[in-house]
């Protein structure tokens, strides 16, 4: 491809700012930080659930068990 036609390509792609790459970084990131932030208040609630009393020992680390599955899979499927 010569300079021109590759500069016309960037350009007719949206330059290098919105480029497809950077648009799955992004998407990647903010589902990343959700599921991060999700299984950090599931751990705080049932720790809070576990302090109150409403919740047994077994439940919680069950709890936490799950919330530590889910963050495996989601972060195997967004790394």
């Amino acid at each position: 491809m010569t300079p021109a036609q590759q500069a016309a390509f960037t350009e007719g792609g949206g330059g290098g700012l919105f480029s497809a790459p950077y648009l799955l970084n992004a998407i990647a990131t903010i589902g990343v930080t959700a599921i991060i932030l999700y299984v950090a208040w599931l751990v705080q609630t049932s720790y809070q659930e576990f302090g109150q009393g409403k919740i047994t020992p077994g439940e919680m680390f069950f709890i936490w068990a799950r919330g530590a599955f889910i963050l495996l899979v989601v972060l195997y499927i967004f790394i």
